[in-house]
Parts: C-alpha cells; sequence; structure tokens
C-alpha cells in the first residue's frame, strides 16, 4: 500500500471535521440530531461514518493524483525522454595495443558502440559499450613535462608563451613514427580532477601555435547515450557533463610526421601559466583510453497478448533482477505467422498505415519493469480479439552491479584483433536513479515555460538559466554539481548581428551573445570551461528560431568564446 495514502486519509478527515463544525454552526438544529461539533463527534457511529468517507475519498484523490503523474510522465518522456531514465554507470575502458599481432601502421580502429564484458567477484556479467570512437596506435607516453615560461619559449620558439606541456611518446617495436600513417592521437585526461581541471581549461582555450588540440570528449557528448534522433542534444551534453564528466576528458593532439626514431617529442604551448606547476606524472595522460558506459542490446522474452488486461510487465530477464531496462528499441507483433513491426505511440515519422501502436511507463517500485499498452486505431468492440505474441528489442543496464567491479579490472573483448589487453581506470561511476512520477509534473511544466523564455529577461534571466539547469539534476548527483550550477555569478545578455560566413552573398543574420560569469570558488577541483561549454552548447540548442547564441566566458579581464557548431553557429531555422 502507498505510504502516501495515510497522509491523504488524515488530511480528508480534517476537512471533513472542520466542514462539520461550520455545518453544526450554521444548522445547529439539524448537527444536534447528528450529535456533530467543531471539535469531535461524541456518536461512534457518526464519527465511523465520517472516518470511512474519509477514506474513500483518500483512495479516489490518490488515483486522480497518480493519473495526473502519469500523464505529466508521459508527455516528458515524449519531450525529454532522458530525464525519465535511468542514467546509467560509466567508466573509462584502456586498451593496449599488441604491434606483433596485426598491422598498425594504419591503426586500428573501434568504433562507437563496441561490446565489452567484465565479471565481477560473484561471476555475475557485467556489459559495456564504447561512446567514442578510438584509433589504437603502437604508441606509449613515455614522460611528461610541465614547462615554466622561459622553457616553453625554447622549445616553442614562441614569445608569448607563458607555459607548454611537452609529450614524448615512444613508437613500440617494429615500427617507426615515418612508417605510421597517424595524424593525430586521441589523449585521455587521466589524473587527479585538479590536474585535469587544470589541463583541460589549458588545452580548450590558451593553447597558441599552428597546431591547436580539439576538444574530442565535448563534441561527441550528446553520442555517450543511444537516445532517439529527437531528442534534444544540449541536454544529452548537460546530462553527461552531470553523470560521467570524465566521458569529456578528451582531446585529439595534432601530430607532425616523425622520423625515423622511436621518439616524437610534441611542445603545446600556453598563453597562461597556473598558479604553481602542474606535478605531472606519465599516467595522467593515457592514449589508447575510451569512455564506456553500461549499456547493452537485449531481446525481451516473447509476452502473450490477450487483449484482457490494458497492460503487459516487460521484463529483460526474468532469472536476474538486476538487469533494468533502459528503453525500447523496437517492437514487434506476432500474429497467424504474419509479423509487424509496432511503432511508438507518439511517433512523427507517418506511420498512417500501421493499426498498431505502444506506450511504457515505468513503476516507482519495480526499476527493473517495464509496463507496455497497446494502442489499436482501428479497435472494433464487435470483433472477437485474436491472442499474439509481442517481442521487444531493448537497451539494458546490469543497475547497481556495474559498482562492483574494482579498480584496473580487465575487460573481455571478443572480437580478433591486434589488442593485448582492455581494463578500467578507476572505478566505475554509480548509476542515477529514474526521475520519480510524482517528481515529473514539476519538471514538464519548468521546461515548458522555460524553454522558449527570452533570455532578454533582465534579472530573471540568470535564475532562469539555473532553473533550467537544475532539471537535469536529479536529488542523487553530488554536491560539487549543485555548487556549480549556484557558481554562475552573472549572465548579461545582448542582441547582436553578425555576418553570415565568409561569402558576401549570405548577408546577415541577428543573434544573442551571451557573457557569463563564474565564481571560480565554486570550481576549486572542476573545470570552469567544461562547464561554460556545456551551458553554452546548451543555450545555443534552445534559442528562439532564426537565431543564434554566442556565449563567451568573462575570465578576469579576458572574454574567452566558447562552444559553437562549425558550419552551423548553433543556427535553429
Amino acid at each position: 500500500m502507498d505510504d502516501r495514502l495515510l497522509d491523504d486519509y488524515l488530511q480528508e478527515l480534517r476537512w471533513l471535521r472542520t466542514v462539520s463544525g461550520e455545518f453544526a454552526r450554521q444548522h445547529p438544529n439539524v448537527a444536534a440530531r447528528l450529535r456533530l461539533s467543531e471539535f469531535d463527534c461524541p456518536d461512534p457511529h457518526v464519527e465511523r461514518l465520517l472516518e470511512g468517507f474519509a477514506l474513500q475519498s483518500a483512495r479516489l484523490q490518490r488515483r486522480l493524483d497518480d493519473g495526473f503523474s502519469e500523464l505529466s510522465a508521459s508527455l516528458l518522456e515524449l519531450l525529454s525522454p532522458h530525464l525519465m531514465r535511468p542514467f546509467p554507470a560509466s567508466a573509462t575502458a584502456c586498451f593496449t595495443p599488441d604491434p606483433l599481432a596485426g598491422d598498425l601502421t594504419h591503426g586500428y580502429t573501434l568504433p562507437a558502440g563496441t561490446p565489452l564484458y567484465a565479471l565481477t567477484k560473484s561471476g555475475e556479467t557485467v556489459w559495456w559499450r564504447t561512446t567514442l570512437a578510438q584509433t589504437l596506435w603502437p604508441v606509449v607516453i613515455e614522460t611528461l613535462e610541465w614547462c615554466d615560461a622561459s622553457v616553453a619559449q625554447h622549445y616553442s620558439g614562441l614569445q608569448q608563451a607563458r607555459s607548454a606541456l611537452r609529450i614524448q611518446l615512444r613508437c613500440l617495436p617494429p615500427y617507426r613514427f615515418s612508417t605510421l600513417a597517424m595524424k593525430s592521437l586521441r589523449i585521455c585526461l587521466n589524473g587527479s580532477p585538479q590536474i585535469n581541471a587544470t589541463l583541460f581549461d589549458l588545452l580548450y582555450a590558451h593553447t597558441i601555435g599552428p597546431l591547436r588540440p580539439q576538444p574530442a570528449g565535448l563534441r561527441h557528448a550528446e553520442q555517450i547515450l543511444p537516445c532517439e534522433s529527437a531528442v534534444e542534444s544540449g541536454g544529452l551534453a548537460l546530462s553527461a557533463w552531470i553523470h560521467a564528466p570524465q566521458a569529456l576528458m578528451y582531446f585529439d593532439l595534432p601530430i607532425t610526421p616523425g622520423g625515423e626514431e622511436e621518439i616524437l617529442t610534441l611542445c603545446i604551448p600556453f598563453n597562461q601559466a597556473p598558479d604553481s606547476p602542474l606535478p605531472l606524472q606519465p599516467h595522467d595522460i593515457r592514449p589508447g583510453c575510451t569512455p564506456v558506459v553500461n549499456l547493452f542490446p537485449r531481446t525481451a522474452e516473447p509476452l502473450r497478448v490477450d487483449h484482457r488486461r490494458s497492460e503487459y510487465r516487460l521484463v529483460a530477464d526474468h532469472h536476474d533482477k538486476n538487469i533494468q531496462i533502459y528503453r525500447v528499441q523496437a517492437l514487434w507483433l506476432s500474429h497467424q505467422q504474419k509479423v509487424c513491426n509496432v511503432p511508438p505511440y507518439y511517433s512523427a515519422q507517418g506511420h498512417s498505415d500501421a493499426r498498431w501502436f505502444w506506450y511504457a511507463r515505468r513503476n516507482d517500485k519495480e526499476d527493473n519493469v517495464l509496463w507496455l499498452t497497446l494502442v489499436d486505431s482501428q479497435f472494433d468492440p464487435r470483433e472477437s480479439a485474436e491472442e499474439a505474441s509481442m517481442t521487444a528489442k531493448l537497451w539494458c543496464s546490469n543497475g547497481e552491479t556495474a559498482v562492483q567491479l574494482p579498480a584496473d579490472s580487465p575487460l573481455i573483448f571478443d572480437f580478433p584483433g591486434p589488442i593485448a589487453r582492455v581494463q578500467l581506470s578507476g572505478t566505475p561511476t554509480p548509476p542515477s536513479s529514474p526521475a520519480r512520477q510524482h517528481d515529473a509534473r514539476w519538471k514538464l511544466v519548468s521546461s515548458l515555460a522555460l524553454n522558449h523564455l527570452s533570455l532578454l529577461e533582465g534579472e530573471t534571466a540568470l535564475a532562469s538559466l539555473k532553473e533550467m539547469l537544475a532539471l537535469y539534476a536529479s536529488s542523487g548527483v553530488s554536491a560539487a554539481v549543485w555548487q556549480q550550477i549556484n557558481g554562475i555569478s552573472d549572465m548579461r545578455c545582448e542582441r547582436v548581428s553578425e555576418h553570415y560566413g565568409q561569402d558576401a552573398w549570405r548577408g546577415w543574420r541577428n543573434g544573442i551573445r551571451v557573457t557569463l560569469t563564474l565564481d571560480p570558488a565554486a570550481f576549486t577541483a572542476s573545470s570552469r570551461l567544461l562547464f561554460a561549454a556545456i551551458v553554452a552548447r546548451f543555450l545555443a540548442r534552445n534559442a528562439t528560431a532564426n537565431c543564434f547564441v554566442h556565449t563567451v566566458l568573462q575570465d578576469e579581464e579576458e572574454a574567452l568564446p566558447l562552444w559553437s557548431e562549425t558550419g552551423q553557429s548553433a543556427l535553429i531555422a
């Protein structure tokens, strides 16, 4: 029984007694017969009638509230489904290439979505999939050196260099850098949070020279979760920053052609220097890494559709209750040796000839279960319903089982390739819980009210931005996330016009320039530029029609331009 029923019962009982008191004052003759008073009712029979009526009213109120929660949750599932789903556990997988097991002249490409799995101490299988493509090269980082201004100017030849990162790469035999067709090297910032934050800020905005690293993790942030194509990418990137920030710590380093030596030295100069030299270790930057999430495809056991119930209980695996359903990929209905695809009920892909549609909802008390409802668009009560079989293709996760893996756990890679071993770097992040239905209504109202809010509303703009960011932060996220959201100290917006592209015939366009100011105290072990770039991406995707948004970060006396889509400039037409 729902614990909230008791609160509803007491509320209804208080209301009945209050109304009874008012009735007793207005109609003392009738109330005297019923023995009603403002404070109590001495007649036990009348008191039992009031309590029974309060209980029935509370049950009806609970059903109405639950129905409204289902409606708001359904609408939010259509608008922003990632807000209603649990964010799975995430981690970093490190691949060690085997230079003697294959030809690595052109590298070995691991596409996004490559499956991996690991075994817990109890023998349970935890499945992972890569979220970022990675090309493995027979290259290791030999040394990392932090250079001050004089050394940085000496190695880079740039007088404006204030510091530099010197990376010494070693090529594994029998290869030489001259034999490798390597134009870039994807690295992962794998140090402490303070070192990662400092390196990210420097690599993202303070690199000088002709060859500049590109933020690969930030550019592909929306690809971490396999969501529907209609889901807004800025919201997916914001969810990734909240729940899997390590998945964004990837950069592509440009590589110049090397000689016949086994050693290649890269010098990345910066126009700024941190307050103190960075104590770098060789493992603080690692090649051959890629982010992974605990998601895997699974075909559910067939369900018998007898048309005698409004919902069908969909379970991914009846033998393993730890497997949770993330979302439904596809649904099929088998009837009389015919198989038809069942589209989602909310689908806008033009399924005018489809008869059956499906809708799914979650139960707050069963995280590993989805309740499916079939909608018959050609329903005729005069026809007899024939039984059918329903099969669903799902995205699933292992739930809390994934966090049982210790640091440096070995991962199993089943595909043939020049890979010596695969292991986790650190421990997986815990999964988040799905949004509860009673919270969905407020998130729905807030998302509808704030999504089209103008950024030029004066003092309310900053509060509205923080409220929009808070929608993506569940109650279980770390305190550092809330600290960084509240660390936005100022936001200024102004209308601007700029030329569209470099061609003269393209003309001009109107947009908004947003200047963010962040409190440094709120980002002691986090990257301010990463947070600001995520906010810039989120604002660009929430702009009004035919308008662009350019966001800059006011850093002391310098305005740093933030993320924008090359060639698109975040224009929503």
